[in-house]
């Protein structure tokens, strides 16, 4: 029985031991890793790229057209021998122009570009024709614009007279005299000068009361030939009576000729000249400047003359004109 006792304890004692190791065992637990909260993490905005718009190429812009040339001519139809022929051109904008009258080329002059001026000579013996007459203007965008016409050149009303010298005044027509001379003249007064001395009409070198004594363009017989026609208009003013410029312009020659005598010639420019011939002394000298109403020299009756008077000659491009018709209008 006390063996039983025993053993009962013994076995209460291993399962008292039991209970306590298993006891034991469920209050021995691990603190437990705190549980991570799991936080959401926003992934970064994208911002929405617009997607490029496509800028059209610019677009050129036009060059303007150019206005078109536009050109005007203004000449008589008709010139009588030994006027002068004035042909103007009007242009719609800056302009260079040409031209030809009867195949002989024209110099114009402009002082804006916009008119234009060509003087022609037309000689007392000219043919008498229908001249062609062409112009071409030529502005600054190459446009070119031509333009024909036709002067017609009709007769002039001339005297004529016959001359008779003594035997040592018709030695001065030998040709050994007047070639020479000729050549000279020639060569002055075919000259250009671009610059414009004169303005408005020419006055008279002499007092517009002085007879005149054998106009422009009369036909001249020495003896019984015709030798020529009178290039000036003579005027007959008494011997010392002073000689005054009819226009500003530059001394183009000073000096004793021959045929002509003690004479005078100015450059009024653009190829227009008077000359004075004949005079007893000579006051001026080449390349002086003179105006209008400045003494050159005194009437004489030097050279081929046969009496005290002033011979006075108006020529442009090397063609004498009547120098009366320029004191009544203004080229």
């Amino acid at each position: 029985m006390r063996i039983e006792h025993n053993r009962l304890g013994h076995l209460l004692s291993t399962v008292l031991l039991c209970s306590t190791l298993a006891a034991g065992c469920q209050t021995a637990t691990s603190t437990p890793m705190p549980t991570a909260t799991a936080t959401a993490t926003l992934l970064p905005t994208s911002t929405p790229t617009t997607a490029p718009t496509n800028t059209p190429a610019p677009t050129a812009t036009p060059m303007p057209t150019a206005a078109p040339l536009q050109i005007s001519i203004s000449a008589p139809a008709s010139v009588p021998q030994g006027d002068t022929l004035a042909v103007r051109i009007e242009t719609n904008k800056p302009a260079e122009v040409d031209g030809t009258l009867g195949g002989i080329p024209l110099t114009f002059w402009s002082n804006d570009d916009l008119t234009h001026t060509a003087l022609v000579g037309v000689s007392a013996i000219a043919d008498l024709e229908d001249l062609a007459l062409y112009v071409t203007a030529t502005d600054l965008d190459n446009q070119v614009v031509s333009l024909n016409s036709n002067v017609d050149i009709v007769g002039g009303s001339f005297e004529s007279e016959y001359l008779e010298f003594d035997e040592e005044t018709s030695a001065l027509l030998d040709s050994s005299y007047t070639a020479p001379e000729a050549a000279l003249l020639s060569q002055i007064y075919g000259s250009f000068t671009s610059d414009r001395y004169w303005d408005g009409t020419f006055s008279w070198p002499v007092s517009e009361d002085t007879p005149i004594t054998s106009y422009f363009g009369t036909r001249r017989w020495y003896g019984d030939a015709f030798y020529s026609y009178h290039a000036g208009t003579d005027l007959g003013a008494e011997a010392g009576t002073p000689v005054l410029a009819c226009a500003d312009g530059v001394v183009a020659l000073a000096e004793t000729l021959y045929v002509r005598g003690n004479a005078v010639i100015i450059d009024h420019g653009q190829g227009v000249f008077t000359g004075y011939y004949h005079m007893s002394e000579l006051d001026v000298e080449v390349g002086q400047t003179v105006h209008t109403g400045d003494q050159l020299g005194l009437v004489g009756t030097t050279g081929l003359s046969t009496g005290a008077h002033l011979h006075w000659e108006l020529e442009i491009g090397g063609i004498p004109v009547n120098v009366l018709e320029w004191t009544q209008t203004a080229y």
